[in-house]
């Protein structure tokens, strides 16, 4: 009801009725917005509303919303006892009206901040027979423990400020009853706890089921939990430390509480194959890793077999210790961690005195060991966790790399510089070239390394090549294992006694080949390397075999880029004329430039061809259209125009006959604008017999500025079965300027305006003096910025000046 005067604002209504066995309680207002409730849970403690639906949820069997169009009824059931109804009858007229519940008892009491009792409720009385006059002023811990815990319920709530679980309280009558508490310390140390008490069916009262298991997994003993006693740290400070961290504070505590020198632990590496050093105390850095273990026969072994902890007086005499010994280290005292019955890893305190260690020492290494072995295998699982998570990261920020680009040089060199230095010291690429692995590019994270890792690996044998890149880790590192670097390799590569000390250490490093597999085909392999005193664990591998595998398909997309870029310009230069050519009496110059990336002939084509030893064909046409359909086109339009031109026929009978070509192509037809011109070399400079079929009119600029356009404008080609056709002859003398272009020169437009033919104009006007090639070049660069954005349309400019 306070829900509908609160949250609805409107009038309400509450009715109760019998059925069923039960008591139907509804509350109806006239709010009907189709809003569910929130799920009833338990609100924050220091909220003063919230715990409507949470209460009913708790007690009622049933409860729900039920919208319409003029309001909500929110309702419950609650167990009737004693209702002889038959379920979905009417309740007997003489039923008794009277609801009888079980009452959910909450003790409720306060101690000092001495531990002394100083409330006691009601509802304690009721549940454990006490008076307030029995209890008050007597401690807490005399009538209540923590399950299971020693420690007083007065020092564990100050410890803990906030805490819930299972209390052991005394009853009058001297049993002992198990509840559920709530136990709050207040904010000063002075101030005191409070604590309410609770059967533990009646648990929900005083805490959601679903809140209470959250908080048992944020909150509740974690493998970490007591170990700040172990190592005299506080345990929030042992809850943040790191694996090495902690590894680091565990081995200088248990180094000190031993009397040892030195210590250090080992733990089973990650895919399982062996045991490495993962911190040292009190050894060297060449110590450490120096020291090994042995198989079945040495201390890990025997740790693995016993799993009890192992005394050494003396290393003299114990295989798999010899490396040890160079170190000053004589007795050894060594316990193994154990999770699930599992070999994890071994914890070693050593001493420079023999016989320093006994069975105690022992034990006490053992017992600290079992207190470690669950932290330690969780910490370092959280940090593999972390790092694989790292490592999707990093293939995600890879992929997206190298799907930037389809350049093949800058491909390799991003696979390079992703695999160095994240995975390796460095790596090459090697690329089948004629079925043979070429290496291709080097990479080093010492860039003034790189020359010498170049010359060593063109000296040593080549990676084998391997069809498949799912073969196992130990494979993958046996892959390529060239011979030592011999004394000729090094000198071979090296001059310098740097270069040569270099080439000795890249030589001997630790490499695994991996191939590059794309689409079932084998491209290559790449080559990783680093120092042999860190080699490539089984992760690092597989990190580097995903790399790879998203490497190959880069590699190959950009190949086949590469080849059908080459094979794509190959054919759109055949469709142009290779260079200008050159007539008497005449200088011409070109200006070609198709519209989309990578894209070197459109629809827009020009040629110059000789006819026979005195005339020259002129061809300039425009195919509607632009990409590989039209360039089909406009090769179809060059091809038939110069075959006609050369057999010497009107100017009209070839872009007629072309009109019937392009009509023949059926559904693949496209119209297309062209201008056809026969050009003869005269004393007095140029005759041409011209025919424009649809196309922009060419220009003619003299030295002096004047422009003006020659030609009649006809019919254009594909569209008409019979165009009529026909050629007007022009003399152009010494000085002037023949300019034929395509409409991508006019129809450049800029906010609503275009160049146009006036615009052009004003080009030819101011650099009519400009030799032909240059002019052409002026032409389009005043296309070009006459818009920031690049051309749309192709665009193609043919010049010829009369000398």
């Amino acid at each position: 009801m306070t829900n509908a005067v609160v949250h609805a604002g409107t009038d309400f209504d509450l009715t109760l009725e019998r059925r069923r066995g039960a008591l139907l309680v509804t509350v109806g207002d006239r709010y009907s917005a189709r809003t569910l409730p929130a799920a009833p849970m338990s609100p924050p403690e220091d909220s003063e509303g919230g715990r409507g639906l949470f209460l009913i949820a708790t007690i009622a069997e049933r409860w729900g919303v039920v919208h319409s169009r003029t309001g909500k009824h929110v309702w419950f059931e609650l167990p009737l006892t004693g209702d002889a109804a038959p379920v979905g009858g009417p309740a007997p007229a003489s039923a008794p009206a009277a609801l009888t519940l079980a009452a959910a008892q909450v003790a409720s009491l306060t101690a000092g901040p001495d531990g002394v009792v100083t409330g006691w409720g009601g509802d304690a009385e009721r549940m454990f027979g006490w008076t307030g006059e029995q209890v008050v002023g007597r401690p807490l811990a005399e009538l209540a423990t923590l399950d299971g815990d020693p420690t007083s319920l007065h020092e564990h709530t100050m410890a803990h400020g906030r805490w819930y679980g299972s209390v052991r309280v005394r009853h009058v009558d001297g049993d002992t009853i198990q509840v559920y508490g709530v136990h709050l310390a207040a904010e000063g140390d002075d101030e005191g706890i409070a604590c309410l008490w609770t059967r533990h069916d009646s648990r929900a009262l005083l805490e959601p089921p679903v809140a209470a298991a959250r908080r048992a997994a944020v909150d509740g003993p974690g493998p970490r939990a007591g170990l700040g006693r172990l190592l005299g740290l506080a345990d929030s400070v042992v809850s943040r430390l790191t694996l090495d961290e902690l590894l680091e504070q565990t081995l200088e505590r248990l180094c000190t509480q031993t009397g040892g020198d030195a210590s250090y632990v080992v733990l089973l590496t990650e895919d399982g194959a062996k045991f490495e050093i993962r911190a040292a105390y009190g050894l060297a850095m060449h110590d450490s890793r120096a020291v090994q273990h042995g198989g079945a026969e040495g201390i890990t072994g025997r740790l693995s077999r016993q799993q009890m902890p192992i005394v050494v007086p003396d290393i003299e005499g114990e295989p798999g210790l010899h490396t040890l010994r160079g170190s000053g280290l004589r007795a050894l005292v060594a316990a193994p961690l154990v999770v699930e019955g599992r070999l994890t890893g071994a914890i070693h305190i050593a001493s420079r005195t023999p016989g320093r260690f006994t069975n105690d020492d022992a034990v006490a290494l053992q017992h600290a060991s079992d207190q470690l072995a669950l932290a330690i295998e969780s910490a370092r699982l959280g940090e593999l966790e972390r790092r694989r998570r790292g490592w999707l990261a990093y293939l995600a920020e890879a992929s997206d790399l190298l799907a930037g680009t389809l350049d093949l040089d800058m491909t390799m060199a991003l696979v390079a510089q992703l695999v160095v230095p994240a995975v390796a010291e460095w790596c090459s690429l090697h690329l089948e070239q004629d079925g043979e692995p070429e290496l291709s590019y080097v990479w080093h994270a010492d860039e003034s390394r790189i020359d010498v890792l170049r010359a060593v690996l063109e000296a040593m044998p080549a990676p084998e090549r391997r069809t498949r890149s799912t073969s196992s880790p130990a494979a993958r590192r046996q892959a390529w294992r060239p011979p030592a670097p011999t004394a000729e390799l090094v000198a071979s590569v090296a001059t310098t006694p740097a270069e040569r000390a270099i080439a000795q250490v890249i030589a001997a490093d630790d490499r695994v080949s991996l191939p590059l597999v794309a689409r079932n085909r084998t491209l290559g392999a790449i080559v990783i390397g680093r120092s042999p005193r860190s080699p490539f664990t089984a992760d690092e591998i597989e990190l580097a075999g995903d790399l790879t595998r998203r490497a190959a398909l880069a590699i190959d997309n950009a190949r086949l880029y590469r080849d059908r870029v080459a094979v794509a310009r190959a054919l759109q230069r055949s469709l142009l004329p290779p260079e200008a050519p050159v007539i008497s009496g005449c200088d011409v110059g070109v200006s070609y430039l198709a519209s989309g990336a990578g894209n070197e002939v459109g629809g827009d084509f020009y040629d110059v061809f000789p006819i026979d030893g005195t005339r020259w064909g002129v061809a300039i046409g425009d195919v509607c259209g632009k990409g590989a359909e039209a360039a089909a086109v406009t090769g179809l339009a060059r091809h038939t125009i110069r075959l006609l031109g050369r057999e010497g026929r009107p100017v009209t009978e070839v872009l007629g006959r072309l009109n019937r070509a392009i009509l023949d192509e059926g559904p693949r037809s496209r119209f297309l604008t062209a201008i056809y011109a026969d050009l003869l070399p005269t004393a007095a400079g140029i005759q041409l017999t011209i025919c424009a079929a649809g196309h922009p009119l060419p220009l003619v600029s003299r030295t002096d500025g004047h422009v003006r356009t020659i030609g009649e404008p006809q019919s254009l080609l594909g569209v008409l079965d019979e165009p009529d056709l026909q050629a007007q002859t022009v003399h152009l003398t010494a000085g002037e300027t023949l300019v034929l272009y395509t409409d991508g020169v006019t129809e450049r437009r800029f906010e609503g305006r275009m160049l146009g033919e006036d615009g052009l104009a004003e080009v030819l006007r101011a650099n009519c003096r400009l030799p032909a090639s240059a002019l052409a070049s002026r032409i389009e660069r005043a296309v070009v910025d006459f818009q920031r954005e690049p051309p749309r349309d192709d665009m193609a400019v043919l010049v010829i000046r009369v000398l």
